[in-house]
């Protein structure tokens, strides 16, 4: 893969999705390959990815800054990976639109070793008084995808939608998809919640959806 990528500085989007096993992959993958996708504009990022930017953020490892502006993750498992969406987060620093596909119990492929952070996981996103660059001047569009009723962790996502619309100060708009086809009373009670956040953007607009 990391061969696909060198000398290829007018890449403009770029898909981080593999399969690999193995001791050390992680640092191996996340040395030789996220370097290579800085310069692109539009970067998607899947299961095993995920999981590397967990262990570098958790780990503390420095990675070149991203100039990606639009940045999708996929397969999100928000009480295990909220150390790979900062991680993200901080080292895109021009990034404008930010989705993220959460995950299943069939997608979770690459999560079954990563710990559940239980209350740390609750409490990361409502303690957190970190700043990221792309808030200041840049992140305008973020949209959720997959939230489901019978998914216990939806409370982690609405926290860190919160966090979003409490920091982000140029946010014109926040998109929950739900993945119910009807509007049900979960998804009332989640629209309730979400619209009684305070915004640092004035222009910000909360939408609720369905899943069609």
């Amino acid at each position: 893969m990391t061969s696909k990528l060198i000398n290829l500085p007018s890449l403009i989007f770029a898909a981080l999705d593999c399969e690999a096993s193995g001791d050390g992959i992680d640092e191996c993958l996340g040395k030789q390959i996220l370097p290579q996708v800085e310069h692109v504009k539009e970067l998607k990022i899947g299961s095993l990815f995920i999981k590397i930017l967990s262990s570098l953020e958790e780990g503390g490892v420095s990675c070149p800054f991203f100039n990606n502006k639009c940045l999708t993750l996929g397969y999100v498992d928000f009480d295990k990976h909220h150390a790979a969406v900062a991680y993200a987060l901080r080292n895109s620093i021009v990034l404008q639109k930010l989705v993220i596909n959460m995950s299943s119990i069939c997608e979770s492929i690459y999560t079954a070793d990563v710990p559940d952070m239980n209350d740390f996981s609750e409490n990361y996103w409502k303690s957190s008084e970190t700043f990221f660059d792309c808030f200041g001047s840049h992140l305008k569009i973020v949209k959720i995808c997959g939230l489901g009723k019978e998914d216990q962790k939806w409370r982690l996502v609405v926290n860190f939608v919160e966090f979003l619309l409490k920091n982000a100060r140029l946010l014109e708009k926040m998109v929950v998809e739900i993945s119910e086809k009807r509007r049900t009373e979960f998804a009332f009670n989640v629209s309730e919640k979400l619209l009684s956040f305070s915004r640092c953007s004035q222009h910000a607009i909360v939408e609720l959806v369905c899943a069609e």
